[in-house]
């Protein structure tokens, strides 16, 4: 039972993760009603993220070392500016986990450390040769998010094999992130003339209210 709290934690702060992302990839704030409480939003989302992954990380040292190399990776590879302040200080601040992070609780080491340099490896592939960068949605993009899914659900329900708590969680993580990325890539390709219509109507708004001063 104790495991089972941090099981859905992880998959929580996957999806805490990813709907900050998009909500402020995709400035759906207005589409969602949300533009007069947009600061108090992102602040939510950042601040219970980082909470999250403090409790995840410390608990399960491979969910903190898969995530980070996988952050430093797409950070390298990536040739945008998806690496905002949020992005790039939680990458850094996150190093302060590392003298409270539980090294005992780690099982199946060799494992785990194949875990980390799949994980690495697929996020390399995945943001650099299939999930196109430079476009926030696609078809593309929804086809390989999920596969992804759908391949990691299948392996944590007919696994046969004993892996780590930390694999575990790393896993329903990704899931989490991965599976709130397919609903709003559904969303997003569904409404994206309406999404482009509002956002243009603001931004002449914007620019209107800029010109009268």
């Amino acid at each position: 039972m104790s495991m089972i709290r941090y099981f859905i934690l992880a998959l929580f702060g996957g999806i805490l993760l990813k709907i900050y992302d998009d909500i402020h990839d995709n400035n759906l704030y207005q589409t969602f009603n949300l533009t007069k409480y947009k600061h108090y939003v992102n602040a939510y989302l950042k601040s219970s993220y980082m909470l999250v992954f403090a409790i995840l990380g410390t608990n399960f040292p491979f969910l903190f070392i898969s995530h980070f190399l996988a952050n430093v990776v797409t950070f390298i590879g990536s040739k945008t500016a998806d690496y905002g302040p949020f992005e790039y200080s939680g990458m850094v601040a996150v190093l302060l986990l590392i003298p409270f992070i539980k090294w005992k609780n780690e099982t199946h080491i060799n494992r785990s450390i194949g875990f980390v340099v799949c994980t690495v490896i697929c996020a390399y592939v995945l943001d650099i040769l299939i999930c196109e960068i430079e476009v926030e949605y696609s078809a593309k993009k929804l086809i390989s998010r999920v596969f992804f899914t759908l391949f990691l659900v299948i392996f944590l329900l007919f696994k046969n094999f004993t892996v780590s708590n930390s694999i575990i969680a790393s896993v329903l993580y990704v899931i989490g992130y991965m599976g709130t990325s397919c609903i709003f890539q559904v969303y997003l390709l569904s409404n994206k003339h309406h999404i482009k219509n509002k956002n243009r109507k603001k931004q002449k708004k914007m620019s209107a209210l800029k010109c009268t001063h």
